[in-house]
């Protein structure tokens, strides 16, 4: 992940999903659209569950392509 970059685009547009995803609920959309609000706990759950994963990812990126290297 970080040697190899997404394009612009791509990280704009996931971005900004992400950034709706959470403001929305905030919003006077909410009722409407029958959204409620996530505890901050919940949301800091979501975000550590994210890093952990981003984490182990790039480390099982990492083995793998050692493994496939000496092969």
């Amino acid at each position: 992940m970080l040697q190899s970059r997404p394009g612009k685009y791509l990280l704009m547009a996931t971005l900004l999903v992400v950034a709706v995803t959470f403001i929305l609920p905030y919003t006077p959309l909410d009722q409407l659209l029958g959204f409620s609000k996530l505890p901050v706990s919940f949301i800091l759950i979501i975000i550590a569950i994210v890093i952990v994963y981003i984490v182990s990812a790039e480390f099982a990126k990492r083995v793998f392509y050692r493994l496939v290297r000496q092969t």
